[in-house]
């Protein structure tokens, strides 16, 4: 079975032993054992209103005077966390959505940290006169986790997952997926 959690949710899940596998999960999550391979890549972009004076990303002093927004749940790669943890001025938006985008709409906060895929699916549309600075702030390679129990299973994923890889079979997947979005290792 299938379940889509926040990912405090599937850290108590998987704790509580109630789930047996987590992806994504970064390398160093606590109480998960990790593929060798990453599967993904995860791109934290920052988001501003269209009136902020450029489109480019230089470095997280650009943002030390505003209002920021991040989500409550996310894992924020580092250096990213230790800054969103040290500001003063810091909003937390409790669960991710449009709700964010709309508190930068009416600036409520000045810039958002989130997924560069929501954002840019949230951003097709027009309705929010928002923009993603480039390049992103943050990457992180993202793993497929399971319980730290089975670690014979763990054994046999990476051993087939390093082959696919060694011989360009992960690759070749992720190239047959048409409009893939999210960001893979090469």
């Amino acid at each position: 079975t299938f379940e889509s959690q926040s990912d405090s949710r599937c850290y108590i899940s998987m704790d509580a032993g109630n789930a047996f596998a987590r992806f994504p999960v970064a390398k160093g999550e606590p109480h998960v054992l990790f593929t060798d391979q990453p599967l993904a890549i995860w791109k934290i972009s920052a988001l501003v209103r269209n009136e902020y004076d450029g489109d480019t990303f230089t470095s997280l002093d650009q943002f030390n005077d505003m209002v920021v927004l991040s989500v409550q749940d996310h894992f924020y790669p580092e250096p990213l966390y230790s800054w969103i943890i040290d500001k003063p001025r810091m909003q937390i938006v409790f669960s991710f959505g449009t709700q964010a985008l709309k508190l930068l709409q009416y600036k409520r906060a000045d810039v958002y940290f989130d997924d560069e895929v929501w954002l840019n699916t949230h951003l097709h549309s027009g309705e929010f006169p928002l923009k993603i600075l480039s390049p992103a702030v943050a990457e992180e390679p993202q793993y497929f986790g399971i319980n730290p129990g089975h670690p014979e299973l763990m054994q046999a994923i990476n051993t087939t997952l390093n082959a696919m890889v060694q011989t360009g079979e992960l690759q070749a997947i992720y190239a047959k997926i048409p409009d893939l979005i999210i960001p893979v290792p090469q």
